[in-house]
């Protein structure tokens, strides 16, 4: 049973903002696509096997889930009730598109080859856990950032998510992670191939990489929509149209390419930062390596606080220098550079700059009776006695 969450005052008081476009979705609410929370498969050693996750391919001969190319399981016993058929009832062979959440029971593999299925509809297992807007908006960010889905099926990308919520999503677990032994069966190793060019998801697509039926009806428990909170979020850019509504990531800077980026660069002559990927477009540090190489840009770095910074090459200031000068310099290299802290430091200990201005030491001259008008004009000259110059500017 699905327990379906609407705004107060029933369906009619949703705002043009939160109004879904397209047919309504049977499960709206947040699901899972743990194969483990439908079927019990077994080993020939009677253990109970954990099926992977059904939407990532693997090293151990499982393809993945594309789109409307269903998972197929043999020998299995369901994990839960299904349609008219009660938890441990034992079929051949399921199939299951956790796309749509599509469902196939075969009794025997001829009827699955003949698709004759005793159950064919869509089931969708209820998510155990109920997470709030904020968590959904993280997820959302990072799938509009990153350019494409972690449910492609040959998509490698390292990720920080928990093997629970990876289990609900239906994702693999990254290949290395700390303090765990490998998992060789895993394909994410940080080397993705997928496309990283951003571009605009329907809320459908959105819907589906956090695992919930419709976007429009998810409700935290102070009764806000998520769909406002997307479209509230200064890194989203929302189209509306006729037929659906469209979601981008909004960088801060507009520059989506090598030359966009160079333009940017040559906008500012005091010098741009070093943009990040969240700041710009993922792959800008392939680009900045290579408008260095090129010699389109100077890239320098603060050595005490890390920051680079980029600065266009105006090549009709370039001068030629003296061969011996420029062997000199590449000579020196950096051991004569010394940190603008560690000059200072030595000039101090040589009394050659001043020190931090030391308050005068105050003087006990016992308590004197007056007013409190006098004793405040009194304090104050003294606050700023060393301000008072004698003969010949000397300090009293």
């Amino acid at each position: 049973k699905q327990n379906l969450r609407l705004p107060k005052g029933g369906p009619g008081a949703k705002s043009a903002s939160r109004k879904r476009k397209g047919p309504p979705v049977r499960f709206p609410q947040a699901y899972s696509r743990d194969p483990n929370a439908l079927f019990v498969q077994k080993t020939t050693n009677n253990l109970i096997k954990a099926l992977p996750a059904p939407m990532n391919s693997n090293y151990n001969e499982h393809p993945g889930n594309p789109p409307n190319k269903p998972v197929k399981y043999s020998n299995v016993r369901l994990a839960c009730d299904i349609g008219p058929f009660f938890k441990d009832t034992a079929f051949e062979v399921a199939t299951v598109d956790y796309y749509r959440g599509q469902v196939k029971l075969f009794s025997t593999e001829s009827d699955f080859l003949e698709q004759d299925a005793v159950f064919a509809d869509t089931f969708r297992v209820d998510s155990k856990k109920r997470y709030n807007n904020q968590f959904y908006l993280r997820e959302i960010l990072e799938f509009l950032q990153r350019g494409h889905s972690l449910l492609d099926t040959s998509c490698r990308c390292f990720h920080k998510i928990d093997a629970e919520r990876a289990s609900e999503i239906g994702i693999s677990l990254p290949r290395h992670r700390p303090g765990l032994p490998e998992d060789r069966t895993s394909i994410r190793d940080d080397k993705c191939l997928l496309s990283k060019a951003r571009c605009e998801r329907t809320s459908l697509e959105l819907s589906l990489e956090i695992a919930v039926g419709d976007i429009y009806e998810i409700v935290d428990k102070n009764n806000e929509h998520l769909v406002d909170v997307l479209r509230k979020n200064s890194k989203i850019v929302v189209t509306d149209s006729e037929a659906t509504d469209l979601w981008a990531f909004k960088a801060t800077h507009a520059a989506s390419s090598k030359q966009e980026l160079l333009q940017l660069v040559r906008g500012k002559p005091l010098g741009f930062p070093e943009p990040l990927e969240k700041d710009t477009y993922n792959g800008v540090k392939t680009d900045v390596d290579s408008l260095v190489a090129d010699g389109e840009v100077y890239l320098l770095t603060n050595p005490e606080t890390k920051i680079s910074v980029l600065y266009a090459r105006n090549r009709n200031l370039q001068l030629e220098i003296d061969g011996d000068i420029a062997k000199l310099w590449k000579e020196a290299g950096s051991k004569n550079q010394e940190s603008a802290i560690t000059i200072a430091r030595a000039l101090e200990q040589e009394k050659l700059i001043p020190t931090k201005q030391q308050k005068p030491e105050a003087k006990l001259l016992g308590k004197r009776k007056g007013t409190g008008s006098r004793r405040r004009a009194s304090n104050k000259i003294n606050a700023h006695a060393h301000l008072r110059l004698g003969p010949g500017g000397g300090h009293h």
